[in-house]
């Protein structure tokens, strides 16, 4: 088994998206050994590791409300109530807000009006 770099590793850390990017630093964080109360508290300052506040997600979700139908069919990013990016290609919409400052966008499917209902298989 071949062993990956260090700069193989942030190289792919860089293309992330900002949730897998959250989830990796919860990892790190485990394999510190950091647990909830120190991750907040000096440990992970004295770390130089700044935590990720998360966002009231109810202005993002009253947006999808108001502007569902205009945007049937495409993934949205939304940031705070904002629309950050859309389009039909996921991925395109992930690369633009990656191209932006934003750190924790809501990113969604907005399913067609004629869709069929999902089950949950």
């Amino acid at each position: 088994m071949s062993r990956l770099t260090y700069d193989q590793i942030a190289g792919a850390i860089t293309e992330l998206p900002q949730f897998d990017k959250q989830r990796l630093f919860g990892f790190l964080l485990d394999q510190l050994g950091l647990s909830g109360e120190q991750r907040n508290g000096s440990e992970v300052a004295a770390a130089g590791i700044a935590e990720i506040e998360a966002p009231d997600p109810r202005p993002n979700y009253q947006w999808l409300e108001d502007h569902k139908d205009e945007f049937r069919g495409q993934w949205v990013a939304l940031y705070n109530g904002e629309l950050i990016a859309h389009g039909a290609d996921g991925v395109e919409v992930v690369k633009a807000v990656n191209q932006t400052d934003v750190k924790t966008p809501l990113i969604h499917f907005i399913e067609p009006a004629d869709a069929p209902p999902f089950a949950g298989f």
